[in-house]
């Protein structure tokens, strides 16, 4: 057996090498310092608070943004309404007012009617501001065209037509002129013969009695 200061000239040339020589000392497990794995406990922990605390104040925000999303809202429904109410206004001013025109305009077309018919035949028996003339106003001398009332409006029965009534003060005299649509004989122009009312001006309808014109000397009419 080589002695050792011969087997360390060549080891190779005396055989396997001694026991535990030639082998690779294995290496211990690298463990972490305690420290280390407590710092990374406390940071993942300050992590998790940190991300809570981020998403509470989150919410405020979400609430801001929903209370002024209906902030919004309520105030476009309340203009909305107030729009709304303007046009179509229960108390009926707004449609009062057209009404009104229309009236207007209707009253008017009865007032040129008259007068186209009464131009037209002036001076003879087809006039109706001449047939209104002699017992309306130059009838036994005492009447005037002051003395005499003029409403000019529609018949109930028929809204679309003209009804113009005369009542004379002095003389308690009252007649209705219907329109007829017609300007066949016999009718005067545009109208039928006057409805004479037994009882004169305390006969008329109320409806009939909202004087609202007057009569000149040679018949012809005009709104007040």
């Amino acid at each position: 057996m080589p002695t050792r200061a011969e087997w360390e000239v060549d080891p190779g040339a005396h055989g396997p090498t001694l026991p535990g020589e030639g082998k690779e000392e294995s290496q211990p497990p690298v463990v972490p310092p305690s420290g280390s794995r407590q710092e990374n406990h406390v940071s993942s922990a300050f992590d998790r608070v940190r991300r809570r605390f981020n998403d509470w104040g989150r919410i405020p925000k979400a609430i801001a943004a929903v209370s002024m999303m209906a902030f919004v809202l309520v105030v476009v429904v309340v203009v909305a309404g107030v729009v709304g109410s303007e046009g179509n206004d229960p108390s009926g001013a707004g449609g009062s007012s057209a009404d009104g025109s229309s009236a207007a305009a209707a009253e008017q077309r009865c007032v040129d009617l008259w007068n186209e018919d009464t131009d037209r035949a002036e001076g003879s028996r087809d006039s109706p501001g001449e047939l209104v003339k002699g017992p309306f106003i130059t009838a036994g001398g005492d009447g005037s065209p002051s003395d005499v009332y003029v409403a000019v409006g529609s018949a109930a029965d028929f809204p679309d037509k003209c009804l113009i009534t005369f009542a004379q003060s002095q003389r308690d005299l009252a007649w209705q002129f219907l329109e007829t649509g017609s300007t066949e004989e016999p009718t005067l122009g545009h109208w039928g013969y006057p409805k004479t009312l037994d009882g004169g001006v305390s006969a008329l309808p109320d409806s009939a009695k909202d004087f609202n014109a007057g009569v000149d000397q040679d018949g012809r009419i005009s709104l007040d």
